[in-house]
């Protein structure tokens, strides 16, 4: 996440979205991997990057992320939550 975002940043990125890494075929922790994605796209807050989508595989992965950044939602930060979307998946 944090390359990407300073990749962004150097291209003038406004929008970018972002798997659940590793979540599906790796089993990495669903909820550890939210939690990872979250709070580094909100520690890489000095970018140009006004939308970020983190695209879900499925409902469960969907349901975890986005209680997740509910949890963020409490928490003061610049990035602004409303702008960080949680989908399931790209049409």
């Amino acid at each position: 996440y944090r390359s990407c975002m300073k990749l962004a940043k150097e291209y003038h990125i406004t929008s970018i979205a972002f798997p659940a890494i590793s979540t599906g075929v790796y089993h990495f922790p669903l909820e550890q991997a939210a939690r990872i994605a979250i709070r580094t796209i909100l520690e890489e807050k000095e970018t140009c990057i006004k939308i970020v989508y983190l695209v879900c595989f499925d409902e469960i992965t969907r349901q975890i992320y986005e209680a997740v950044r509910s949890e963020y939602d409490f928490m003061k930060t610049e990035f602004p939550l409303t702008n960080l979307y949680v989908h399931d998946k790209i049409k």
